[in-house]
Parts: C-alpha cells; structure tokens; sequence
C-alpha cells in the first residue's frame, strides 16, 4: 500500500494485456470492481516454466485497502479497453 499500487498475477487464457486497459474483479454477485492497469510485465516462478502477467493497478490508499482485505486468490477477472476509473 506504501508504493500506492496492487499486484496481480496469472494466467493468460486468450487474447492480450495493453498498460492502460482495465482489470474488471467481480467483488460479488451485484458489485465488480475496475481497475486501470499501470503495468504488465511477463514474469517466470521459480521451479515452474510457464510465464505468468503481472499485472500492476495504481489506486488511492483506501481503494488498495479494500483490495488487501478482499484476500484475493485463484479468481477469474475479465480484462477489457474500456472502463471508468
């Protein structure tokens, strides 16, 4: 939170990642959350081959809380050009 920005990382299933797009994380059935991606960076774990995105979302203070405490894993987010910050 001290560096202003949040972390994601996974899979590609189809299509591409440009900086600028938006990051669409559905919070609950009646609420998504969207987020414009600062960055996107391809990146290796160790002892695994596959490349992975990184994707890098800037946010104000209270906005990078929300995301801590949604204890986000293992989900599916949908990536599109257009969104509203």
């Amino acid at each position: 939170v001290r560096r202003g920005e949040f972390y994601l990382i996974g899979n590609l299933e189809k299509g591409m990642i440009r900086e600028s797009w938006f990051v669409n994380l559905s919070v609950s059935n009646s609420m998504t959350l969207t987020l414009r991606i600062a960055s996107v960076e391809d990146v290796k774990m160790s002892n695994d081959e596959s490349e992975y995105k990184l994707l890098i979302v800037s946010g104000d203070a209270q906005t990078l809380e929300l995301l801590l405490a949604l204890k986000i894993s293992s989900e599916l987010v949908q990536i599109t050009k257009e969104g509203k910050d």
